[in-house]
């Protein structure tokens, strides 16, 4: 039976599981909490490319306590620790961003001096460049936690991965898809990945059958 390892969000354990759900072995799910679960005020633009999201499951790699982690592509350590390497990688079945608005009004109707709650750098940017009368605000923590944030507090809108909101279900929380040559998205974004020791390739080999696919 192999261990697998990923973070103990909802959206983590649902990708997890339709990756792991595409291949006839036996498993077992260990989750953790990283630096990025725990600590949700820092800004992600001080931490992209770093283990922010996947440093205890690293060291649970290289202690052996499991065999390989799953995680969200875009979350990866650019380079990996030393030891690891990237067995998998999926095919992304979406990767545009979303706005969700309080007041279901799309980013062109939204009102100027409107809030609206995101983590990316990159988002805010392309934001800013299309409606430089509204205001960006920034917004940390799981996409449920983000929805109820919006809907609880000062934001009037906020702008995750379409993805996300899909495996979760929050399709109906979708205002307007935001067409990507104008919100370019993330280059790993939807995408799942799989790490493992890098002397464990037989990894790589299990998850070979699976290249190229949509997940």
């Amino acid at each position: 039976m192999y261990k697998v390892g990923l973070r103990s969000s909802r959206l983590s354990r649902i990708q997890a599981q339709l990756l792991m759900s595409r291949l006839n072995v036996e498993y077992e799910f260990i989750y953790y909490e990283t630096a990025g679960d725990r600590d949700k005020a820092t800004p992600i633009e001080r931490v992209e490319s770093t283990d922010f999201f996947t440093d205890e499951i690293d060291r649970a790699l290289l202690s052996g306590e499991i065999d390989f982690a799953i995680h969200s592509a875009k979350d990866l350590p650019e380079p990996l620790p030393p030891q690891l390497y990237a067995a998998f990688k999926s095919a992304s079945p979406d990767v545009t961003d979303s706005l969700v608005s309080k007041s279901r009004r799309a980013l062109y109707n939204l009102p100027a001096g409107s809030v609206v709650g995101t983590s990316s750098r990159r988002r805010r940017e392309q934001l800013l460049k299309l409606r430089g009368d509204l205001l960006t605000a920034p917004m940390r923590g799981t996409i449920e936690e983000r929805i109820e944030k919006l809907d609880k507090s000062r934001y009037d809108a906020i702008i995750v991965a379409t993805i996300a909101l899909k495996r979760l279900g929050f399709e109906n929380r979708i205002t307007e898809v935001l067409p990507v040559h104008i919100f370019e998205p993330h280059p790993e974004q939807g995408r799942l990945a799989v790490v493992a020791l890098d002397s464990h390739r037989d990894v790589q080999k299990m998850f070979a059958k699976l290249e190229g696919e949509v997940i």
